[in-house]
């Protein structure tokens, strides 16, 4: 694992209303790491990732990007800049194929003279699905015939062909069964491998234990640690987010 902050938020702070739902929070998030993000129920951890997404803006603290100032617009723009997020809820889009979903926004790669070449979005949308272990997906087929967790593994394929440098999962393995975790273990230990930067938000403090090289603890918005590799526990973890 390469020491190397590719994302550092400092100083942090988030309101809504009268509720700090950030208090000055600075974490470093590396290079070649599966990084946890955790706590409980309002500790800050999803505030932090829609910060990072472009979902809101803080009021108070800076971000850098590879050493440069971050300031997304938006999720579009957060995106634009390489800073992807697979979410709990639906993500994907009704009304068309599983192939355009995978390849959303990126219709000109297969467009030509304006017309988009659909077979061929549809073979490349499908060989994504076949090396995930998603087979049974069938690209060519109508997104709105797709369970909700066959949904989820299609922005898990999406997320694939992103030209990521940061990768948010926050919640999404409570929508998905085994098959689905699976899935999602592997694109997460892929993009590790390949030297990018993944931050896991999690309420699976076994799940937790198995995939993550370091674990932040937040707590009523707050920084509580930072965790090694070799520091994670369930019980410590559970101890650190409930403060005792």
């Amino acid at each position: 694992m390469e020491d190397k902050a590719v994302l550092s938020v400092s100083n942090i702070t988030k309101n809504f209303g009268i509720v700090k739902a950030l208090n000055q929070v600075s974490i470093d998030f590396r290079s070649g790491e599966i990084h946890g993000l955790i706590g409980e129920n309002g500790s800050g951890k999803s505030t932090m990732a829609s910060v990072i997404t472009g979902v809101y803006k803080a009021e108070e603290g800076t971000m850098t990007l590879n050493g440069k100032p971050y300031q997304p617009e938006s999720v579009l723009d957060a995106a634009r800049q390489g800073i992807c997020m697979i979410v709990q809820e639906m993500g994907t889009i009704d009304g068309i194929s599983v192939a355009a979903n995978v390849f959303a926004g990126k219709e000109n790669l297969f467009a030509h003279m304006g017309i988009v070449r659909k077979k061929e979005m549809i073979r490349a949308a499908q060989n994504i699905l076949d090396e995930i272990g998603a087979s049974d997906i069938r690209a060519e087929n109508p997104i709105d015939g797709e369970s909700f967790e066959n949904r989820k593994i299609v922005e898990i394929a999406r997320a694939m062909y992103e030209e990521v440098k940061v990768m948010i999962v926050d919640e999404t393995t409570t929508a998905l069964s085994q098959k689905g975790r699976e899935i999602l273990y592997r694109l997460m230990n892929r993009l590790r491998d390949e030297g990018k930067t993944i931050i896991f938000i999690s309420h699976d403090l076994d799940e937790l234990t198995q995939l993550c090289d370091s674990v932040t603890i937040l707590r009523d918005g707050n920084f509580v640690r930072d965790l090694k590799k070799e520091e994670i526990t369930p019980d410590t973890m559970r101890k650190l987010m409930v403060g005792r």
